[in-house]
């Protein structure tokens, strides 16, 4: 097997990776642990787009968000933030979030 690079989140006392390893069970690994945010973007930020959920955190998303903004060329041809973004939000797992402070969090929403 060659090296693997991925992003994994720790909870709990365990490393879980952000995708599947192909790994049959029970191999043993060497691992480096580095912080995401001094992690290189991944080789391909629309497919971590794609992949961000409900337990992706901040940071991570951020990362995410500017390896999309340095695209370049910038976006695929015809491909649509907005829709993208609309369609997440109408996933079950989707909250909107409140920043405090804010007009939405004065009006109770």
């Amino acid at each position: 097997m060659t090296t693997t690079t991925t992003l994994a989140v720790y909870r709990d006392g365990v490393l879980r990776p952000a995708e599947p390893l192909p790994l049959a069970e029970g191999t043993e690994v060497r691992i480096t642990v580095t912080p995401a945010e001094t992690t290189p973007p991944q080789a391909d930020p629309l497919e971590a787009l794609r992949g961000i959920t409900k337990e992706t955190p901040p940071e991570e998303m951020w990362a995410i968000f500017d390896a999309v903004a340095a695209l370049d060329p910038p976006l695929p041809e015809g491909y649509d933030f907005l829709a993208a973004l609309e369609e997440n939000r109408k996933q079950p797992w989707f909250r909107p979030r409140v920043i405090p402070g804010t007009e939405a969090e004065d009006a109770g929403e």
